[in-house]
């Protein structure tokens, strides 16, 4: 994940770069207002980012109009 999100002018994830192996279990921490929903939701397909890229498997994980990227890769993903 190589990843850049904006609202409008405010950038809530700048240049985030994230690699988890297979069988890694990893947690994002900060205060509130840090990005990491953010990040999640782009992590999880749920939301496209403003620029950059996330992978799964060497595969673009992305979202279409009307889908969860998630979803279509036949992962549950709790409401965040």
């Amino acid at each position: 994940m190589d990843v850049r999100k904006f609202y409008g002018d405010t950038c809530a994830l700048d240049g985030v770069n994230l690699r988890v192996a297979e069988g890694e279990f990893v947690s994002i921490i900060g205060p509130n207002g840090a990005g990491k929903d953010d990040a999640g939701q782009r992590a999880d397909g749920l939301t496209a980012p403003s620029s950059g890229s996330v992978r799964f498997k060497d595969r673009a994980w992305s979202v279409g109009p009307g889908q969860a990227g998630a979803a279509r890769h036949g992962a549950l993903v709790p409401a965040w």
